[in-house]
């Protein structure tokens, strides 16, 4: 693969602790996603996520998809078998990259093999819609 090309990511705000002085535990936030931008052959990119596809985190993976559809790529492939959690926002998120994707003329594929992203996509009947492959290897042949 070449080198990483572009990396994002989210933080959210510690917590509150519960207790007698109810003080926070950390003024550091913790991560919520990171996303890394690859290019590992001619005509594809990769965006890996890692963390979690909510509310707060698909307008940021929205604006990297975009990006990544300007240069029109044969391939684009969204690795997200680091991904623990994915709500509706998250499958919204999907299915708008795959218009976007259709659009642009580019073939999107999934690589998902864990319930948080598998589950959501099976229950609501998305699965269909979209080319899931169990590793990246499998995704970008062809």
């Amino acid at each position: 693969m070449s080198e990483i090309t572009q990396t994002g990511s989210t933080k959210k705000a510690g917590g509150a602790r519960r207790g007698p002085s109810s003080a926070f535990d950390s003024d550091e936030a913790s991560p919520v996603i990171n996303v890394q931008v690859s290019s590992p052959g001619k005509g594809s990119r990769v965006l890996r996520v890692t963390g979690e596809i909510d509310m707060l985190t698909a307008p940021m993976l929205d604006s990297m998809l975009e990006g990544q559809l300007q240069s029109v790529p044969d391939v684009l492939v969204l690795d997200l078998h680091e991904v623990d959690f994915m709500s509706s926002a998250g499958l919204a998120f999907l299915v708008t990259a795959r218009e976007q994707a259709d659009a642009a003329g580019t073939a999107l594929r999934l690589v998902a093999t864990g319930d948080p992203v598998l589950r959501p996509l099976t229950v609501t009947g998305l699965a269909t819609i979209f080319e899931i492959h169990p590793d990246l290897e499998a995704a970008l042949a062809n």
